[in-house]
């Protein structure tokens, strides 16, 4: 019958078959290897305690949780006096921009969302994040979000300048960032250093003094490489971002129900943890937090090459404003060890995330990270495997070179191995034994 295969064809083919199924699978393998691994530790203190309990009830993945809670947290503590950091001599507002990058739907970004402010509600029920909703287009439009007053005739302005602002399709705002004349990255690199926001035009002279904007983004792996261009990659804009990669966390066809009582306890926590965090101007480090700062800080700071490099660039200051993130959360006005820990660690995963989410579209360096980290998780990779790896797109020629390149620094080499057909070569990690 048309369509359908006969006995002998399948038989004739099912070599073939197992073996390219084979091969699939191992792809599948390698690249779950390769997925970010979250350390605990990022769960430390009334932040850990509501994602863990908030995880029950959600398909969301707890790490989207997490960065949006420490997100809106960062914002909502931004009503002046703000409270500030301070590093490299440089006094920094407590602003938190994580981008969450998942799979449309399955990633349940918006799920994450949704948890996060149904719980800030819950803690903190005047809270309003702010005047302005959907995508950012301009750098005008965002200052006007928050301008001051007389910026328009008879224009009382807007005396709260905390905006939280969830960028449901970050990738539309990159497009709009990168036409011709707009100036919405300049003044999305302003508002994360708490500068004053005056983007000049013709036709507006929108002001807005002593901004406090905290941005999210939701975005997927595909539309991410593709729309952040390269100059945004390297101008500041893309390091001001923490990127996190997400997936959806567990089935949940029906979820238990809530246990309101423990919830509107963490809220009230929390509630309390805002009240403080008004009252601190400046966070600084305790004797434990100052001595840990020092032994990490070196390794921050000294940066690494090529685009994933540039996209981790400004680790020192990330990281410095999510352990005070942790410290007032502890309703401390003290950074110490333990909120380095967790900041470091959450950091940890967004630069196995930045890896993850841009790594194999980077340098040939990068590459070769890629499939090194790859092959010793997996004990071992085919040449296939490697090509799928980083996208199926590498022509023959650029991984023949690559894996000589790994083989000749004493980082990898082939072994045959025997199958029912023709040989295959599988790469292992290290050198070849004498």
């Amino acid at each position: 019958m048309q369509g359908q295969s006969t006995t002998c064809e399948v038989l004739k083919g099912q070599d073939h078959e197992v073996t390219s199924m084979s091969t699939t699978r191992e792809a599948e393998r390698v690249m779950a290897l390769v997925w970010p691994t979250l350390d605990p530790k990022v769960f430390y203190g009334l932040a850990g305690e509501i994602v863990m309990e908030i995880d029950k009830y959600t398909e969301a993945d707890s790490v989207a949780v997490l960065t949006h809670l420490l997100a809106e947290f960062s914002c909502y503590v931004g009503k002046p006096p703000a409270p500030q950091v301070l590093l490299g001599g440089i006094a920094n507002p407590l602003l938190f921009w994580p981008v969450n990058t998942g799979d449309t739907s399955k990633g349940r970004k918006g799920t994450a969302s949704k948890e996060g402010a149904a719980f800030f509600e819950r803690a903190f029920p005047g809270w309003r994040q702010g005047q302005l909703r959907g995508n950012l287009s301009t750098g005008e439009g965002l200052a006007y979000a928050i301008r001051d007053a007389g910026c328009e005739e008879g224009d009382l302005g807007v005396m709260d300048k905390r905006l939280y602002l969830v960028q449901a399709e970050f990738g539309s705002m990159l497009r709009n960032m990168a036409r011709d004349g707009n100036n919405l990255s300049g003044t999305i690199r302003d508002a994360y250093d708490g500068i004053d926001l005056a983007p000049l035009t013709k036709t507006s002279r929108v002001r807005a003094t002593d901004p406090h904007i905290v941005i999210v983004g939701h975005v997927t792996k595909d539309e991410i490489r593709k729309e952040l261009k390269e100059s945004e990659q390297y101008n500041g804009f893309g390091n001001r971002f923490v990127w996190f990669a997400v997936q959806r966390s567990k089935v949940l066809p029906f979820p238990p129900i809530r246990n309101e009582v423990r919830l509107t306890e963490l809220a009230e926590r929390l509630q309390d943890a805002g009240t403080f965090a008004h009252t601190v101007r400046s966070i600084s480090w305790s004797a434990k937090g100052r001595t840990a700062w020092e032994t990490v800080y070196p390794s921050l700071s000294e940066g690494r090459p090529g685009p994933v490099g540039a996209l981790m660039g400004r680790a020192e200051t990330q990281v410095g404003r999510l352990a005070g993130l942790y410290a007032l959360l502890d309703q401390r006005d003290e950074i110490d060890d333990a909120h380095l820990v967790a900041a470091l660690a959450l950091w940890q995963y967004s630069e196995d995330s930045v890896e993850w989410i841009f790594g194999a579209a980077g340098s040939h360096k990068d590459d070769e990270n890629i499939v090194l980290r790859a092959m010793v998780r997996a004990r071992g990779l085919s040449d296939t495997a490697i090509s799928k790896l980083l996208g199926g797109n590498r022509k023959a020629d650029y991984l023949d070179r690559l894996k000589e390149s790994l083989r000749t620094q004493g980082l990898a080499h082939p072994v045959k191995k025997e199958t029912a057909g023709r040989p295959s070569q599988i790469w292992l990690p290290g050198p070849q034994p004498l």
